[in-house]
């Protein structure tokens, strides 16, 4: 399974892992640590770490569940975007010939930039609109904004561009798959199958009793907690 957002306990839990490792790496290994791995990898260049052990098998980084519950408990406390939501959230109507597609991922929330590239996902900033997206049907999404307030509830969308705008973030924050009504819409929209919304080790913040406190998103590789991974409904 890939670590994504939504799975908000298993990406504390790599946050976790992987700030293990960081540290660790800091002292070099020594003692039978260093001798396991000799026999597992004689022919290696260089000066093995701590994340080299984890590779080979030769460690495993055991945390305890609770502290990710414990993570989640803080994570969603501390969830600026959704906490400074003002008035009511507002349906787009999508009145053209382009549907709205749909994702395994389709909650879309970070500070709104127009380039897709700058996008930073879960973002938030205070002082900038925050966008919400969530695709309700092919021709109905709910859009939430953190600071703009607006009384009208129903927006129509008459341009095609404004769509695949929207879909294309659907595309850009999807773990897997994307949703259409038809293989050429799913054709039409950009694939990022190379990258999804993943959590940040380094710039996440991470308490001394391995409890994240804040976790940091970024789009990146997949990350992958074993080599072969399926959804449940795949044979």
């Amino acid at each position: 399974m890939r670590v994504r957002v939504p799975n908000t306990i298993k990406a504390a839990l790599w946050a976790i892992k992987d700030r293990i490792i960081i540290e660790s790496n800091k002292f070099p290994l020594e003692g039978v640590l260093l001798e396991l791995f000799k026999k597992k990898q004689p022919n290696f260049q260089g000066t093995p770490l701590f994340e080299n052990l984890v590779k080979e098998g030769l460690v495993s980084i055991p945390v305890d569940p609770h502290r990710a519950l414990l993570s989640f408990e803080k994570l969603i406390k501390t969830n600026r975007a959704i906490l400074a939501i003002n008035g009511n959230p507002n349906f787009i109507h999508n009145l053209t010939k382009t549907p709205f597609i749909s994702s395994d991922n389709p909650f879309i929330s970070h500070t709104h930039v127009r380039n897709l590239e700058k996008i930073r996902p879960y973002s938030y900033d205070e002082n900038r609109t925050t966008e919400i997206i969530f695709p309700i049907t092919s021709n109905i999404a709910l859009l939430i904004s953190a600071k703009n307030s607006n009384e009208k509830q129903h927006f129509n969308i008459n341009k095609e561009k404004t769509v695949r705008e929207i879909n294309s973030k659907i595309s850009l924050y999807s773990d897997r798959y994307i949703f259409g009504n038809s293989t050429t819409l799913i054709r039409g929209v950009p694939n990022f199958g190379d990258r999804c919304p993943v959590p940040s080790s380094g710039k996440s913040r991470i308490g001394p009793n391995g409890v994240v406190h804040e976790l940091v998103l970024e789009f990146g590789p997949p990350i992958k907690e074993r080599n072969k991974w399926k959804y449940d409904f795949e044979p």
